[in-house]
């Protein structure tokens, strides 16, 4: 049998501003109860397919699924002519990405498909059920932040690059947030592009303040983060750091029935994802806590 790559990342759900408008694992559970919606956003309508429950109602497993009707393509070989589909008039594409959802510590598993929704969609989706943003935050690999957060490792460097949120809660309350925020809504800028290094050229470059590293991480969580890249130095020398291309990510290889992967190798796929980053994870959210089920 054939089979694809995919690439899977991990989220945590969050529901308002500060995280305590709702939770998505209780809007999984009523979706559970009384179905899914189908929810309109744009010209597309999308919906959450197959929900299931596994481990006792721990753990939920599902497919979000987007539907297109309009600006359909014609199918055809190369070289060949070309034909229209084959649909009933109220059929649509239908493009799904895979997903398990943790209970516990709110963690999505996420596989992306570039032919489906990015996990912003899928924050719209239950935005629209709660009547509250939902977002889902990428979960960082732990040796980037350790990194950065080590007493020892100074910032050389900063780039950064964000919008600014439409409701100032969303950011961090330290004093370098603050200012960031406050020159964005002086300026009437949507979004901030800025670059920091330490005073001196070179080798004789001195290090910015310690606080701009804890800032940093937590802006990461807080808004639409588009560049957040460091330089830091310890005593084996300096060393860039990417918050963004540093999220944890796994691939899976799925297995295919022609052009369509196998529900349930994908659902395998998602489980060994996140089974092989357990240690990373358990690191992350909190040694001692318990391996997610």
């Amino acid at each position: 049998m054939d089979s694809k790559q995919f690439k899977v990342r991990f989220y945590v759900g969050q529901v308002g501003a500060a995280g305590g408008d709702g939770l998505v694992s209780e809007a999984l559970d009523a979706m559970d109860l009384a179905g899914c919606p189908v929810i309109k956003i744009g010209n597309l309508s999308y919906e959450i397919r197959g929900l299931k429950r596994f481990k006792d109602g721990a753990s939920f497993r599902g497919v979000f699924a987007r539907f297109r009707s309009d600006d359909l393509p014609h199918v055809g070989k190369p070289g060949g002519k070309e034909r229209e589909l084959d649909i009933e008039p109220d059929d649509g594409l239908l493009e799904k990405n895979y997903f398990l959802y943790y209970r516990k510590h709110q963690l999505l598993v996420y596989q992306e498909n570039g032919n489906g929704s990015v996990v912003g969609r899928l924050g719209e989706y239950f935005s629209n059920h709660f009547n509250a943003a939902t977002v889902f935050q990428p979960v960082l690999q732990p040796d980037a932040t350790m990194r950065l957060l080590r007493a020892d490792v100074q910032p050389m460097s900063l780039e950064l690059s964000f919008a600014r949120p439409t409701n100032a809660e969303w950011f961090p309350k330290d004093d370098f947030s603050r200012e960031l925020l406050a020159l964005m809504k002086s300026a009437k800028a949507p979004s901030i592009h800025l670059s920091l290094s330490g005073t001196g050229r070179g080798a004789l470059r001195q290090p910015l303040s310690q606080k701009v590293k804890r800032s940093v991480v937590g802006l990461l969580g807080h808004g639409d983060v588009k560049v957040a890249r460091l330089l830091v130095e310890d005593e084996e020398g300096r060393h860039p750091i990417d918050l963004i291309s540093d999220r944890l990510m796994h691939r899976i290889e799925v297995e295919m029935a022609g052009r369509y992967p196998v529900e349930q190798s994908v659902f395998n796929g998602l489980m060994e994802a996140k089974d092989e980053h357990n240690d990373a994870l358990e690191t992350i959210f909190g040694a001692g806590d318990g391996v997610l089920d």
